[in-house]
């Protein structure tokens, strides 16, 4: 297994993994969750999959095993005249009519230096999420980002906790009627301060238990 980061236009020989990722999102987010997306010839895509937009994609050759997108908080586009940006602002305007309002206390940032992560998913049976976050993590480190954010169910907070993240919530949990969701901010992991949880975690390791198709975050 490996974990592939894929944007255009460097990343077009890989493009076809996006694909299946896209494919992967709607068997997951509109075929299991019922959550009321777009979806054309079997994929699901929005308006955030821009030509900018880079994807985690975790696979085994051509078999996508999961992912998640990347998108900067700086990066615009207009759509008829709806200016959009990145999710967790979008919704925070009221671009958004299917995610509350009061999803951020404060303004979500516009910044080069900050990330979003959103659309992280895995074939059923398969716990990839780990991996991915620390390609993203790497990834984002090598471009000289100072924070990512992220939006998921509250559970997603406490999967960063454990990946040695140090989450701070960017407003309450709020609902709507596809489920619970908390939008919180992380820094790019300091190496040493991950080198000493990762020995911890070492010393009182567990075998993983299986897991059904997680869909962790937006």
């Amino acid at each position: 297994m490996e974990v592939s980061i894929i944007r255009l236009p460097e990343g077009i020989e890989k493009w076809h993994l996006v694909a299946k990722f896209f494919q992967l999102r709607k068997d997951v987010f509109i075929d299991k969750m019922d959550w009321a997306l777009h979806q054309d010839h079997n994929l699901e895509y929005e308006q955030y999959d821009m030509m900018t937009s880079v994807y985690v994609i975790a696979h085994e050759g051509d078999r996508v095993l999961g992912g998640a997108r990347l998108v900067r908080t700086d990066w615009k586009q207009n759509i008829g005249k709806v200016v959009y940006s990145y999710m967790i602002r979008d919704a925070y305007l009221g671009l958004l009519p299917g995610l509350p309002t009061n999803i951020c206390d404060e303004e979500p940032p516009v910044d080069p230096e900050v990330w979003e992560l959103t659309r992280l998913t895995s074939v059923k049976g398969v716990m990839v999420g780990e991996e991915i976050l620390e390609a993203m993590d790497s990834y984002l480190q090598g471009l000289g980002a100072k924070q990512c954010l992220f939006l998921g169910p509250p559970v997603f907070l406490r999967l960063a906790r454990m990946l040695a993240y140090d989450p701070k919530p960017l407003g309450k949990i709020v609902g709507n009627k596809d489920g619970r969701f908390l939008a919180f901010a992380c820094g790019i992991r300091n190496p040493e301060r991950l080198a000493e949880k990762e020995a911890r975690r070492a010393r009182t390791r567990k075998p993983k238990p299986k897991q059904t198709q997680e869909a962790l975050s937006g």
